[in-house]
């Protein structure tokens, strides 16, 4: 990092002699050339090492998650890690409600659930999965706030995965989604398993 830096460091007071003549080629030439100042850790995988561990690493990672919708499971197949899941449907089908139904159950299964909505209130989404979890309808859930906050706190404990909430306005940029969950990890110390966004149409590239 530190070779890194230098090279970069020097590239760009070097680079102040082709401003003036504005080649522009050559200052990139430049940040290019000392951008590759870098030690390689990654030189591949050694074919005929391992061989047992890297069959079980795929074997881990393919279609081992389920969509916790068992007619999903059986139509579609299940989830390998890293899979992109797009949930696409006409207005007031359920899009949203199938997402939330999801991160319920995922972090049942003690998953750690990241949810993003650019749409809904927090508080609005949260309700939502309480009446998912309780089986009740939304409107019944005030019938007893003691015993609906009980069993969501003991079913925090019960299932040891996190489930947070983040609002972020409509039209907000990818790379702030993404600067949002490197903090969050940083942050809070854990990584999601799970992360849901509703919706897509509601960031920007």
């Amino acid at each position: 990092k530190f070779c890194l830096h230098k090279a970069l460091e020097n590239a760009v007071v070097k680079s102040s002699e082709y401003l003036g003549s504005e080649d522009y080629g050559a200052i990139e030439n430049l940040i290019k050339e000392a951008m590759q100042t870098r030690l390689i850790e990654d030189h591949g995988l050694p074919y005929h090492e391992n061989v047992k561990q890297r069959l079980q690493n795929i074997l881990d990672r393919s279609g081992n998650i389920t969509t916790c919708f068992d007619a999903l499971d059986r139509v579609v197949g299940k989830l390998n890690y890293g899979d992109l899941v797009i949930y696409a449907g006409g207005s007031g089908t359920g899009k949203s409600l199938m997402l939330q139904n999801n991160c319920i159950d995922h972090w049942k299964l003690g998953k750690n659930v990241l949810y993003i909505t650019l749409e809904l209130h927090p508080e609005l989404c949260a309700r939502r999965m309480d009446a998912m979890y309780l089986e009740k309808t939304t409107s019944s859930l005030y019938d007893n706030l003691d015993s609906v906050d009980m069993a969501i706190r003991n079913a925090g404990e019960k299932y040891g995965g996190q489930m947070n909430i983040k609002f972020m306005p409509s039209g907000t940029p990818t790379t702030e989604v993404k600067a949002y969950i490197k903090d969050y990890i940083q942050t809070k110390g854990i990584k999601p398993d799970v992360i849901a966004i509703d919706y897509l149409d509601l960031l920007s590239p």
